[in-house]
């Protein structure tokens, strides 16, 4: 009986086999190569992309936003009110345009493709909030004062959450480049579904800018009060590179594509805050007046996660060249891109000054034009 068994799971498990060695064999082909044109001993591909993207970064709050609100103490009513947060500020969108230019070579070596590209790309965006004067500078300390006065203070500055302010105002901007190498290769799995498994390297270069400023007027019970903080932080970094794209197709010339890519750069990032802050009394005499630079230098593992998913028209003429047009949207997370560090405690000499480790997201409409000949 057993030695029935054997021969009935032998015979399962060879007769596929042997049909899967005959169909590998080197005269075979199991997945038709989408490239080059038929005819042709290979071709040069070049892309032109038009980008219309936004970029956001987290923890990049630039001010806290709170009002004074009852302690509820019947007992001392000199301490009837105190300051608490209530809204954090942060930025809105704001869309750019950017540019990706690509050039390659179809082999015919089994449809393999060698295939490098550029993207560039800028964003900024400006944010202001303000609130009517107030009279008390030491709003965190419980007092009389009228409930619902509002006031903001920062963690940017050089005495984090150490001061309160009517006006705050803040930019942040990115420059953004990126090069991918790659080796990779279109094939059919069906009649109307083809892939393009890639590897390669990535590298990037980027710059991030960051400023918050903040002020109030003197009042009768507040100084004259203005700060400010100006970020810096240079990025590079460079590694591997591997993902799929997807096309699935409607019919010969209209297609749906869904990409996806994930890469892992190391490289280093240079971070610099300047500082600065003046307190004037009501009588016009200088309280204090102090800059200050601060630096760090950091070495780290830079992850990307790419996606991308739209519709893509193409066609071939006359076994020469191939047009394809396509429009989709695409999402690029570099995750703890944001390593800019802010403060802990509200006194200069006791602060520490943590990292964000805030993501970066690049994302929006893309629209590719592309000639293979």
């Amino acid at each position: 009986m057993n030695k029935k068994l054997c021969f009935q799971f032998l015979t399962m498990f060879l007769i596929p086999l042997v049909a899967w060695a005959g169909q590998s064999s080197p005269a075979g082909e199991i997945t038709p190569s989408v490239g080059p044109i038929p005819g042709s001993n290979g071709n040069v591909r070049v892309d032109a992309e038009f980008l219309w993207w936004y970029g956001s970064v987290t923890d990049l709050s630039y001010a806290i936003k709170g009002k004074t609100v009852a302690t509820g103490d019947a007992v001392n009513p000199a301490q009837s009110a105190v300051w608490t947060p209530s809204k954090k500020e942060e930025f809105d969108w704001s869309w750019d345009p950017g540019v990706r230019i690509g050039l390659g070579f179809i082999t015919d070596h089994d449809g393999w493709d060698v295939y490098s590209d550029w993207t560039y790309f800028y964003n900024s965006v400006t944010d202001s909030s303000s609130v009517p004067p107030f009279n008390d500078s030491n709003l965190a300390q419980a007092g009389p004062y009228p409930l619902g006065t509002r006031a903001f203070t920062s963690t940017w500055f050089l005495t984090p959450n150490g001061e309160f302010l009517s006006r705050v105002k803040a930019k942040w901007a990115v420059l953004f480049n990126q090069i991918d190498s790659r080796l990779g290769r279109s094939f059919w799995i069906s009649r109307y579904l083809s892939l393009q498994p890639f590897f390669g390297v990535r590298a990037y270069w980027s710059r991030m800018y960051f400023n918050v400023h903040g002020d109030r007027p003197a009042r009768v019970n507040a100084t004259l009060f203005s700060t400010s903080s100006t970020y810096g932080q240079k990025s590079w970094a460079v590694g591997l590179l591997g993902g799929i794209n997807t096309a699935w197709h409607i019919n010969p010339n209209w297609s749906i594509f869904a990409n996806t890519s994930i890469a892992l750069a190391y490289g280093k990032s240079w971070i610099r805050r300047k500082s600065s802050q003046l307190e004037i009394d009501q009588t016009g005499v200088t309280l204090g007046n102090l800059s200050a630079t601060t630096q760090d230098t950091i070495y780290q593992t830079q992850p990307f996660v790419d996606l991308a998913m739209g519709a893509r028209w193409e066609k071939t003429f006359k076994e020469s060249f191939r047009l394809l047009f396509d429009l989709g949207w695409e999402t690029h997370f570099l995750i703890d891109y944001n390593q800019l560090f802010r403060g802990t405690e509200p006194v200069i000499s006791f602060t520490d000054l943590p990292s964000t480790n805030g993501n970066l997201t690049l994302s929006g409409l893309t629209a590719r034009g592309r000639i293979d000949f």
